[in-house]
């Protein structure tokens, strides 16, 4: 838990809007599961760490609720930090999602992803989802007729193997590939960034 705390309160475009966001309750999604309250405890702990005026913050709160989301986190036994990661973005984006009014899809080219990303921002408008999300391409072709069928996914988690030994890579590549999962939009300008994989049947 620790680590991911301060591996998303060293993120700096994350901690510059939550910081200045408008804590007042209208702006929480009340239909979420915990109403806001989450991303209220998150917010709470950046300014607080980020205000110069503690040495040691203790996000015994946050901990606490995160510990109503799943019985693992209850304790104080260590937990995979990936799976923590993983459900405090999922709630994050929950609580302030604030899904866009898209005036029209029209004319938005289905076979790039346009009208799949579309469709998504429909439902779905955060810090969280323009930092952190990212579309999946699927294609798939028959051998027989040449037909190519494409599907669109939505991620915001990728799992990049670590490198044996043998097949080490430079640390410059490392980071990159790093920061490409991290801040997938907030590189590409809030596009969405999609990756393709293709796959054929025989």
């Amino acid at each position: 838990m620790n680590s991911i705390i301060q591996c998303l309160n060293n993120t700096e475009p994350l901690v510059k809007e939550l910081v200045q966001f408008d804590s007042s309750r209208r702006h929480f999604n009340h239909t979420s599961r915990f109403r806001g309250r989450i991303a209220q405890e998150v917010i709470a702990s950046f300014r607080n760490m980020w205000s110069g005026q503690m040495k040691i913050y203790s996000v015994r709160e946050l901990k606490s609720l995160m510990g109503e989301v799943k019985d693992i986190f209850k304790g104080s036994a260590h937990q995979d930090s990936n799976e923590f990661l993983i459900i405090l973005l999922e709630h994050l984006h929950e609580d302030l999602n604030m899904p866009a009014e898209v005036a029209t899809l029209e004319g938005a080219v289905e076979e790039t992803g346009e009208k799949a990303w579309g469709e998504f921002r429909r439902k779905n408008c955060s810090i969280i989802q323009r930092l952190f999300y990212g579309q999946h391409k699927s294609t798939v072709t028959c051998d027989e007729c040449g037909h190519e069928s494409a599907t669109f996914e939505q991620f915001f988690n990728l799992f990049v193997p670590i490198p044996s030994q043998r097949n080490a890579v430079t640390l410059q590549a490392r980071i990159f590939v790093v920061v490409v999962v991290v801040f997938p939009q907030y590189l590409l300008d809030a596009k969405p960034w999609v990756i393709s994989l293709a796959s054929r049947i025989v």
